[in-house]
């Protein structure tokens, strides 16, 4: 019966399948947030505000600029492709000899781009059909982003009884074991995804000013990219 139910209703699963894997990912931070004695709740909206105000902050102060670079960078693409173009025939050119060698017999940049047509077209055409289809995707599931918060919230309330009810499927001799090696788990998946972000917000902020410092120029765009 269970498996029918789900059968009819697989469409709107995975939007609180993503809810409950969030509320896991957050369940370590929220314990150790728990010492201080604020009840669960309280500790979930400083997570929820946090967050807006993170987003918030990157909409307000980095969005605006990077839609300026992008769009000069659009206006300008074909001066830097013709800039590119005759750089790269001159240095063909001057090592025409060492080309030859390895077999490159084509003596300018459209010449070689001509040769290697069709796996580039092939590349380029993957990547537009699955951008699209991504865009498709998100366009197609936005009710998800009012359903995952509001589900990951409750999800996140409910967590630890959650968790007592599925360990209590398990015996009685395995439900310790099962109990204190999901947590580690948990915490090591936990503390190994924040990192990661972390990683890569401090590797784009650390591009995004040396880029700046040596004037290169969309020093922000190529920052987030970097990052």
């Amino acid at each position: 019966g269970a498996l029918y139910f789900l059968l009819q209703v697989q469409s709107i699963v995975p939007p609180f399948l993503i809810s409950f894997f969030l509320a896991a990912l957050f369940d370590p931070i929220l314990r150790k947030l728990g010492k201080t004695g604020r009840p669960r709740w309280a500790n979930i909206a400083l997570i929820y505000l946090g967050t807006i105000f993170a987003i918030a902050l990157v909409v307000v102060s980095v969005v605006p600029n990077a839609i300026v670079q992008f769009q000069d960078f659009s206006l300008n693409f074909s001066t830097y492709y013709t800039k590119i173009q005759v750089n790269a025939d001159t240095w063909i050119h001057n090592n025409s000899a060492l080309l030859k060698r390895m077999n490159l017999h084509e003596n300018s940049l459209s010449d070689f781009l001509t040769s290697q047509s069709s796996p580039l077209k092939n590349g380029l055409d993957s990547f537009l059909i699955s951008l699209t289809g991504l865009a498709k995707s998100l366009f197609a599931h936005a009710v998800w982003f009012i359903i995952i918060p509001i589900a990951t919230f409750i999800l996140m309330l409910d967590y630890p009884y959650l968790r007592a009810r599925i360990i209590s499927f398990f015996p009685d001799d395995y439900r310790a074991d099962v109990d204190s090696v999901s947590s580690e788990i948990m915490d090591v998946f936990s503390d190994y995804i924040r990192g990661l972000l972390k990683v890569c917000a401090l590797f784009s902020v650390m591009a995004y000013i040396l880029y700046t410092l040596l004037g290169v120029q969309y020093a922000l765009v190529l920052g987030l990219f970097a990052g």
